[in-house]
């Protein structure tokens, strides 16, 4: 995979700007999580090396909180009007596949969320897969390939 540091930072930078769980800007959510050693894992485990990756390939998610998993958020009783509905959201980008074209990544992350958009809350986990191809010394997406749910 050429210039891994690059292509982790797009992605990471693409979902960010782009993805709405719930049908909800990831800017909107009041917690927000990243699982960097999950991604730092991903990474490693395709490249099949000890790497690091520098602090700038986060720099989308440079003030989330570095999280395992999602951060749980205490559920609001009917009663208590004073409980604010959820909102969490954890991602973390979690595997690298060689595409069916030499310039081709397909990548995987992961998002799980809680949000209350309307009447009703939704809590979630979904996979996707996403093509990355490498066209002029850079790193574009090409486009959503599939989503596993749970």
């Amino acid at each position: 995979m050429p210039d891994h540091n690059d292509l982790v930072e797009r992605v990471i930078r693409r979902i960010v700007t782009q993805d709405k769980p719930a049908a909800i800007s990831i800017a909107d959510f009041r917690q927000r999580a990243f699982g960097r050693q999950a991604t730092l894992m991903a990474v490693r485990k395709y490249l099949g090396r000890d790497v690091e990756l520098p602090a700038s390939v986060f720099a989308s998610v440079a003030d989330w909180t570095d999280a395992v998993d999602k951060i749980p958020e205490p559920e609001c009783l009917a009663s208590d009007t004073t409980c604010t509905p959820p909102s969490t959201v954890w991602l973390a980008v979690t595997k690298f596949e060689r595409g069916d074209l030499a310039h081709e990544m397909n990548v995987w992350y992961t998002t799980s969320f809680t949000a209350k958009p309307h009447d009703q809350v939704i809590t979630n986990r979904y996979s996707f897969c996403e093509r990355w191809l490498r066209i002029g010394g850079t790193w574009r997406y090409d486009g959503f390939i599939r989503v596993v749910s749970g």
